[in-house]
């Protein structure tokens, strides 16, 4: 009989064999991002050979032309862990080397971060940080937290010496870490918990001077259960704070809590406070806690006007009964108007995410932005200062749609530069990016900033806007690639200007796509009505294959040089190329609604687009006509012709130009009807002035993606395009 024993004996020693097999391979794997994206940089920078490190919590702040990027940094092995700071002195084109502010090595301990903390704020030339570490200890006490803080006066060119200004010598530790700043006040807040829970209490330190020194307050009652501090905000004097109090025993779920909010018109010296939960029907206090693995404002102050939005339960705590509530005082925070109860689950479908609801407020406009389980982030607005509010708006796409997919932890800022605050910035994760200037009323469709296509985790994201409607964010990702595996996590960032800079010489863009490498190069132009006619269409450009690159994957080996995308497929409309018969040539599509529509000439010859030499190729379609009205050019004769009818199908899908196949491209043009083979042989071989009759997207590619018709199609780079030669 076979010795039990010695058969897990050599079970177990597979086993280790097996696992150091593991260790081995994934050492010869870089555990490193690719460089995808030339818009999308990476902050953190490729580690040494052979380490990962985990980068997380970023943060961003944007003061005139520097941009402030703030990071934690931990070693996969838990060795060390540090605090990054970058910054950029050109509006985000180019960034200084980074700088490791701190570091905790092995034995010491670490910091207590996360996300849905603040450790950031930027006042003029200021920079300010703050964050928790625990010490260890000796005797009775194996551990204690102190806040540590630095300072630079330079605009972050240098910092400080770390200073401690709290020292927790008899608390369990300092949580929900928070910060903020303006006209050279700075008020640093925690949570603070002691052992025997005789001390658990919101805690600030407030600063007159800029930070130079601190005075400690203590601004919450001393509770039995948990208190945390939720949001600071501060302007000037006036200091601002929401604080969740649990009172009573946690019991599967269902205890009662209570969010407040604490007001002070003397630089934190002395403070008002106001309950904003409401009473459930069962005659509970049922808010729920602020944020959701990210941080963004549940505190908004335009003026006098205060406003403070959170979400509770009117029912029961576990019960799906999530409601979305908003007070506002228009006296500094001494009075308060009784709750306003802006939306309720469910919303289209699905339920209110808890700790995803923000607020954004200027002038006599506040927004309330908030996201459901389903992916869907909706728009709540007043142009009254909150005395009223309007309907909910959709700000995602609707579900189906290639643009619907990443409704979550949505940011909403004014812009900076509109005292009105008619002018509104929303972003969610994906970097999906929508932007209103009336208000609210109408935005711009959703446009992507962010290699889309590209598998991918992100996590993190943050927003600050520039000048000139300028959008900067970071956010903590990874990306998986067939060739490099998963790499580790990093900081990227983007800085974006809807309005692309003016056209520059005479160039072509080129595109690049390998799927081994996740490299998709394309250009997106968000949707609009200009760029999806309906019964009448032309889409023409000059095209110079290169070999190679991504094709649908259908038997055709179609590459579509651009399309416009009702859903993930069909296409819309398409211009691409195809595999015929063992010859690359011209193919057409549109989608409508009497069906789909593919066009090609029969000749193999006819239609063929060589590698490497200029073709220009158009497609148009004509719903009044009834015989031959889809049809298919090639350096402006007719190649191909046949009879569609129907409406080009159309959702918030965006045009995207690549993508597939490698391309040089020039001369790409939309227009809203179908023009004659006389007009397209006039017109391909001179550039257009952009004010044509019909024309309703123009692009040079003369250094710049932008509509030279001016109806504000532009579009967005994703990967790594470029400008090139003719």
């Amino acid at each position: 009989m076979q010795d039990k024993g010695m058969t897990r004996w050599k079970i177990g020693w597979v086993m280790l064999l097996f696992l150091a097999c593991l260790v081995l391979m994934s050492g010869i794997a870089e555990a490193r991002n690719p460089y995808l994206s030339k818009w999308n940089k990476n902050l953190t920078g490729w580690q040494p050979q052979g380490e990962t490190w985990i980068d997380t919590s970023p943060e961003i702040a944007v003061n005139g032309t520097t941009v402030h990027a703030l990071w934690f940094s931990r070693k996969s092995d838990n060795a060390e862990t540090r605090v990054c700071y970058r910054r950029s002195v050109d509006g985000g084109q180019t960034f200084s080397p980074k700088i490791i502010l701190y570091r905790v090595k092995p034995g010491n301990y670490l910091y207590y971060y996360k996300p849905s903390f603040k450790h950031l704020a930027v006042d003029g030339n200021s920079v300010h940080i703050a964050f928790s570490r625990y010490f260890p200890a000796s005797g009775s006490r194996s551990w204690y937290f102190n806040l540590l803080y630095f300072r630079s006066t330079d605009n972050g060119a240098t910092f400080e010496p770390v200073r401690e200004v709290f020292q927790g010598t008899d608390g369990w530790y300092l949580n929900d870490n928070k910060i903020a700043a303006h006209s050279g006040k700075v008020t640093l807040g925690f949570s603070y918990y002691a052992c025997d829970h005789s001390k658990n209490c919101v805690r600030l330190l407030n600063s007159d001077d800029g930070g130079a020194t601190f005075k400690k307050k203590v601004v919450t009652n001393i509770d039995q259960f948990e208190r945390s501090l939720q949001d600071l905000t501060r302007v000037g004097d006036r200091v601002y704070f929401l604080h969740y109090r649990i009172t009573e025993p946690y019991n599967n779920g269902d205890f009662q809590a209570i969010l407040g909010c604490a007001s002070s018109t003397d630089g934190g010296k002395t403070f008002k406070k106001k309950q904003m939960t409401t009473k459930a029907v069962n005659g509970k206090f049922l808010s729920y806690v602020l944020h959701d693995k990210h941080y963004s404002p549940n505190i908004a102050v335009a003026g006098s006007n205060v406003y403070v939005v959170w979400t509770q339960n009117n029912t029961a705590y576990d019960s799906d009964d999530i409601a979305l509530y908003c007070r506002r005082s228009n006296d500094q925070g001494l009075t308060w108007s009784a709750a306003k109860r802006l939306a309720i689950s469910p919303i289209a479908g699905g339920k209110l995410n808890i700790g995803q609801e923000t607020v954004a407020a200027k002038g006599n406009y506040v927004y309330v932005v908030f996201s459901l389980d389903n992916k869907r982030i909706f728009l709540k607005r007043s142009s009254n200062n909150g005395k009223n509010f309007h309907a909910l708006k959709e700000l995602t796409a609707p579900p189906g749609t290639i643009c619907s997919d990443h409704g979550w932890w949505p940011l909403v800022q004014t812009d900076p530069s509109d005292e009105s605050g008619k002018k509104v910035h929303v972003l969610w994760k994906g970097a999906t990016y929508r932007y209103s200037a009336n208000g609210g009323i109408t935005f711009t469709k959703p446009c992507w900033l962010y290699p889309a296509w590209t598998g991918n985790v992100i996590k993190g994201l943050q927003m600050a806007i520039g000048k000139g409607k300028t959008v900067h964010y970071v956010m903590q990702a990874k990306f998986n690639t067939p060739k490099y595996g998963w790499g580790d996590e990093d900081i990227f960032y983007r800085v974006y200007n809807p309005i692309p800079p003016a056209p520059g010489a005479n160039h072509a863009l080129k595109l690049w796509s390998n799927s081994n490498t996740s490299r998709y190069d394309n250009m997106t132009v968000p949707h609009t009505w200009y760029i999806n006619p309906k019964t009448k269409l032309t889409a023409e450009l000059w095209v110079r294959p290169i070999s190679g690159g991504v094709t649908t994957g259908t038997t055709s080996k179609i590459r579509p040089i651009f399309t416009k995308r009702d859903k993930l497929w069909p296409f819309a409309y398409a211009l691409s190329t195809w595999n015929y018969q063992g010859v690359r040539q011209a193919a057409a599509m549109i989608t409508t609604t009497k069906g789909h529509y593919w066009l090609h000439p029969s000749d193999k010859d006819v239609g063929r687009v060589p590698n490497y030499q200029w073709v220009h190729l158009a497609m148009t379609y004509n719903a009044n006509v009834l015989v031959d009205n889809f049809k298919l050019y090639k350096n402006g004769e007719l190649i191909a012709s046949t009879t569609a009818e129907g409406k080009i199908k159309s959702s918030m899908a965006p045009l995207i130009v690549g993508y597939f196949g490698r391309w040089k491209l020039d001369e790409l043009r939309i227009w809203n009807r179908a023009l004659t083979e006389a007009e397209i042989k006039a017109n391909m071989n001179k550039p257009l002035v952009g004010n044509e009759a019909g024309l309703q997207a123009y692009y040079n590619f003369d250094q710049t993606t932008k509509d030279l018709t001016g109806h504000g199609n532009n579009g967005v780079l994703m990967y790594r395009e470029a400008y090139v030669p003719k």
